[in-house]
């Protein structure tokens, strides 16, 4: 104890010297902590009671935690047991963070399995056949319409399950198509233009495998073929209704566009026109037939054809067709599946399409004319049915085949044996008017013809030797 006592002088100089280096405070003055002691009543201090004082408030300046001396080993284990409280204390409070925080992720990751578990029993099968080829499942989101609409891959991965590529050999070369499969022993549905022709007939399916097909049956002028391959428990394609579609919804064209090294290639977009009346004309310009199909801005390429319109249940609305070629992007157009089906049907039970509920033939008045000038003179071409103007000279010279114009029209050379027209117009009448439009050549007559169909009338004006006539004419079908 009296070398403890001895050694307190030396400490309290040590704390004046410090407390004399700390600078003052603005309006506050910096007092020691021997001043404070001296300044109390006259109460007489120990040296000890003045070292303890001193000690405590160098303990209370030190950081907590930092290592303490003590004067005995009592006052040592009341700080240890302080110590070791306050210790227990920190753990038990990151005891229970941690658990709290365990008890949050549990909570979360149970939630996220749950809704996980929702989705796989509540997601729409694809398809019920058994699927040939695996792939990835889970869905992609896609925005077009108007409505957010989902595509399930499974969706997607089943159209390529029933979807085939077509290869066809002829003598005068190869083409490659698309088809789709539509029973489990083997028919499949195609274009016409696909296999028109050809002799060998190759399908391949997504699978890997390949088979020979046999032409079932075709309508040439819807442009639909079945074909047959011999196989059992094929994959089949799941068939929606072209009655339900409609203007602006997503769709998505599976085939095989630019070669076989592309197949089972998709694309999407949406209908366009759900029922669209499409007038088909021949080489020479003549319209050939008239269509209704599903217009859309998928992109398709020639090896398209006969592919499956699908929707985004995977469900086939159409067969592609045809595009609009040129300065034209993206016009696509597919045969209706529930038309097409009636044909298909039809050509599997029968071998024969029976009668087309897509495509009507063209409309036939039934006259060979020509387009005349009022005041001109023409003379017939030898071996072609066409007339070519002459000089009033020319027709003075030669009056057995020149012939006059009083009216600007068509003039009629010779007319069909069996359509209504031969019965009501005759060779050098002039028709200046159809359905109330003045015409000026033959392809203004043209044009108010297709705008009907077989077995309607068209009001015919004409002029026979100088008088006027009004006729209706029931037109006919071209063969």
């Amino acid at each position: 104890m009296e070398e403890n006592r001895e050694q307190i002088p030396e400490q309290n100089n040590q704390l004046q010297q410090s407390n004399e280096q700390i600078p003052e405070k603005d309006g506050e003055q910096q007092i020691a902590p021997e001043q404070a002691i001296e300044q109390e009543p006259a109460e007489q201090v120990s040296a000890e009671q003045m070292a303890e004082k001193i000690f405590d408030a160098n303990e209370a300046q030190k950081p907590e935690g930092a290592y303490q001396y003590r004067w005995n080993y009592e006052e040592q284990r009341a700080a240890d047991l302080a110590g070791r409280s306050k210790k227990r204390v920190r753990k038990w409070g990151i005891l229970v963070y941690a658990l709290t925080m365990t008890a949050v992720f549990v909570l979360c990751f149970s939630v996220l399995v749950g809704v996980l578990i929702h989705d796989v029993l509540t997601s729409p099968a694809g398809g019920g056949n058994q699927v040939i080829q695996g792939g990835v499942s889970g869905d992609v989101t896609v925005v077009g319409g108007g409505d957010e609409q989902t595509i399930e891959l499974t969706a997607l991965e089943s159209v390529r399950n029933y979807t085939v590529v077509i290869v066809a050999k002829g003598n005068d070369g190869s083409s490659t198509g698309t088809g789709f499969v539509l029973t489990e022993d083997g028919y499949i549905a195609t274009n016409y233009h696909v296999i028109a022709d050809m002799h060998t007939i190759t399908v391949k399916f997504y699978n890997g495998t390949a088979a020979i097909a046999t032409v079932v049956g075709f309508s040439e002028i819807d442009d639909i073929a079945v074909i047959k391959v011999n196989a059992t428990g094929l994959y089949t394609a799941s068939l929606g209704s072209s009655a339900k579609v409609k203007d602006a919804q997503n769709v998505y064209a599976v085939g095989t566009p630019a070669g076989e090294e592309y197949a089972w290639s998709v694309t999407k977009g949406i209908v366009s026109f759900a029922q669209r009346e499409v007038k088909i004309y021949d080489d020479e310009g003549i319209l050939a037939k008239k269509m209704k199909l599903i217009q859309t801005d998928t992109p398709v390429n020639p090896g398209n054809s006969g592919g499956p319109l699908v929707n985004s249940d995977g469900e086939v609305l159409g067969i592609i067709t045809l595009k609009l070629s040129g300065q034209y992007e993206n016009m696509g157009f597919a045969i209706p599946i529930d038309g097409a089906m009636v044909l298909i049907n039809n050509i599997i039970e029968t071998g024969e399409p029976g009668e087309s509920p897509i495509t009507t033939k063209r409309p036939l008045i039934g006259i060979v004319g020509v387009g005349v000038e009022a005041g001109k003179y023409y003379v017939n071409v030898p071996g072609e049915n066409k007339i070519q103007e002459i000089t009033p000279e020319d027709a003075a010279a030669n009056p057995d085949v020149a012939f006059y114009a009083p009216y600007t029209g068509v003039w009629v050379q010779s007319t069909t044996p069996g359509l209504d027209a031969s019965n009501k117009l005759k060779p050098n009448d002039i028709i200046v008017m159809a359905d109330g439009k003045e015409l000026k050549s033959i392809y203004d007559l043209m044009d108010v013809i297709n705008e009907h169909v077989g077995g309607e009338t068209v009001q015919i004006t004409y002029y026979r030797n100088g008088v006027a006539n009004i006729v209706d004419v029931e037109l006919g079908y071209a063969e």
